[in-house]
């Protein structure tokens, strides 16, 4: 059976109620569900990286060996801008390129989320990835360029991604 993980936290009162906002990963569900928060529980502007943070964890977590350890700073002691492989925009903090070339990293299942949907290069050359493309990366309308050279990736690529 996977693991399960939950996090509580009160958010601001809507309507004089307190909004509880739930967050729960389910590692054994393909894809994952990462979190649900209520529109009206949550202030954006706050956290705007918090669904970003979120998505580079969930792809960490799909990970099963990381010999390298290349994703080893992927924590929350460090700002997501500064783990290894990662660019951010200076000016926005969204993550604009993720670059793990030859690291060996491991995963049968990419996850990926509608978030860094800033994202222009996913660069994942010379690593053990299998499974077949997520369709999510298709919610990363900047995408600009897809590289997956030297992996056992299998299947059609989503339609998702043909624009």
């Amino acid at each position: 059976m996977g693991q399960k993980g939950t996090a509580e936290s009160k958010g601001k009162k809507e309507d004089g109620k307190a909004c509880v906002v739930v967050i729960s990963v389910l590692a054994s569900v393909q894809p994952p569900l990462l979190c649900y928060v209520p529109p009206a529980c949550f202030d954006y502007r706050r956290w705007p990286d918090f669904f970003e943070v979120a998505a580079l964890k969930a792809f960490k977590n799909s990970v099963s060996d990381d010999p390298s350890g290349a994703l080893v700073d992927w924590t929350d002691a460090n700002h997501h801008c500064n783990w290894s492989g990662i660019i951010c925009d200076p000016s926005s903090n969204h993550v604009i390129n993720i670059s793990l070339i030859g690291t060996q990293p491991k995963a049968q299942y990419l996850r990926f989320s509608r978030k860094p949907s800033k994202l222009q290069v996913l660069d994942l050359t010379l690593n053990s990835f299998t499974g077949n493309i997520p369709a999510q990366l298709g919610y990363c309308t900047d995408l600009a360029e897809l590289i997956f050279y030297q992996n056992s990736l299998s299947g059609e690529i989503p339609a998702e991604l043909e624009t």
